[in-house]
């Protein structure tokens, strides 16, 4: 049996306006690849329009407004990418306004699962965060992978917190309680 390559390992950086595009991309490509779930009543066709909407050059140019904005706040918000090369293989983005922490996205190339990118952007992002208080964020219900990562991270299902995101895929919350100090 012959080994396979390893995988070059990504450099992880505030992104540019230059890598919107491919980090849009590739977490568009993280939600086909994920997010489907006949059973939970998502469908691919449903997804794909979601992400193909955020691909359009008016929706680009919107995200990289955004971008802007978040790079240019670094005292509430926090965006780092993982590149290989030029392209996009995983990114993080936290708020921390008026104290209420939240991981607003994580996402890594299904090429890139299983060797420890998610931990090194979840490790960037918790550098930025203040660890004594709680870290909140939102993932689909049936996305197992994700939620066992996420209690490797310390983060807990929050009661009773079922709710639709987009009126459709249905998700719940996690609570990371703050460090003892």
């Amino acid at each position: 049996m012959q080994e396979s390559e390893p995988k070059p390992r990504p450099v992880i950086e505030k992104p540019t306006l230059s890598d919107v595009e491919s980090y849009r991309t590739m977490q568009a490509q993280s939600w086909l690849d994920t997010y489907p779930n006949d059973e939970a009543g998502v469908s691919y066709d449903w997804v794909k329009a979601q992400t193909d909407s955020w691909l359009t050059p008016d929706a680009l140019e919107h995200s990289r407004s955004k971008v802007d904005k978040i790079l240019h706040d670094t005292k509430h918000q926090f965006l780092y990418v993982a590149k290989v090369a030029d392209k996009s293989v995983g990114m993080v983005h936290t708020t921390s306004i008026e104290g209420n922490q939240r991981l607003e996205a994580l996402y890594v190339a299904k090429d890139y699962h299983g060797t420890s990118l998610a931990q090194d952007l979840i490790s960037r992002a918790f550098a930025h965060l203040d660890l004594t208080k709680p870290v909140v964020l939102e993932v689909l219900s049936y996305n197992d992978r994700a939620q066992s990562f996420y209690k490797k991270n310390g983060f807990k299902v929050q009661p009773d917190s079922d709710h639709f995101y987009k009126e459709i895929m249905p998700s719940i919350k996690m609570i990371r309680l703050g460090d003892i100090v």
